[in-house]
């Protein structure tokens, strides 16, 4: 007897000795103690070639990803995660991933410049950091509805002028704080970033502006001002 690639049905051989029940018996064991059962992957690479190679075809296809715990169904051309990591919860579940800057951060005036924010406060599964230019992003491991919030802190120096903050999804932005700040005053900005819709593979990240002509520098103060939260649902 062989057995199927992907779920490991047995069945006869061309040649194999005609031996009916047995053959028969064999599959409804196997479907008897596995009928019913996600489909197991190793990791997210596993998971993302197994959606290559099945297609529009095998829309409705159960996985569960053992390293995270977290369960998908494959769309036809993407996944959906089911529930929170770990398999807790309603299709409404989600996670949150927070992150802090863990030192000061010049930001050359005139250029834009990406926030380095690698500190981990809260981890999550649907994220994964990553490095992008001087800074870090943020890649979403599944599709699902974006939202979160960041607050950060420009120093206090004698220049006024323009230091703007923009949290980037792509070419969009999922959300802005900009002004000019006042001389010989630190200069504060809050973002919310509104739901909003984002697929697998979507990264995130900080873009900072200074237009007063000089370096200017982030002031994290031991991360409590310099923070970015992110929750995928």
């Amino acid at each position: 007897m062989s057995t199927t690639a992907r779920w490991g049905v047995p069945y006869p051989e061309k040649y194999e000795r005609p031996e009916g029940w047995l053959q028969l018996k064999a599959v409804a064991d196997h479907l008897e103690a596995n009928l019913g059962h996600a489909l197991e992957v190793a990791d997210t690479a596993e998971r993302t070639a197994l959606g290559t190679a099945i297609g529009s075809g095998g829309r409705g296809l159960l996985v569960l990803q053992v390293d995270t715990g977290q369960p998908y169904m494959w769309l036809g051309a993407s996944w959906l995660a089911i529930g929170g990591s770990g398999g807790g919860g309603g299709g409404g579940t989600g996670s949150r991933g927070r992150w802090a800057a863990s030192s000061a951060q010049n930001v050359i005036s005139g250029s834009s410049v990406v926030a380095a924010v690698g500190s981990d406060l809260e981890s999550s599964p649907d994220w994964t950091k990553v490095t992008r230019d001087d800074g870090h992003g943020f890649r979403a491991q599944r599709a699902g509805v974006l939202s979160g919030a960041l607050v950060l802190r420009y120093a206090t120096t004698t220049a006024s002028g323009v230091r703007d903050v923009h949290v980037r999804v792509g070419t969009d932005y999922a959300g802005s704080s900009g002004g000019g700040a006042i001389a010989g005053q630190p200069r504060h900005h809050s973002v919310a970033i509104l739901p909003r819709p984002i697929a697998e593979d979507d990264e995130v990240w900080v873009d900072l502006f200074n237009g007063t002509g000089g370096t200017r520098q982030l002031e994290p103060n031991g991360g409590q001002w310099v923070q970015l939260a992110l929750e995928l649902t």
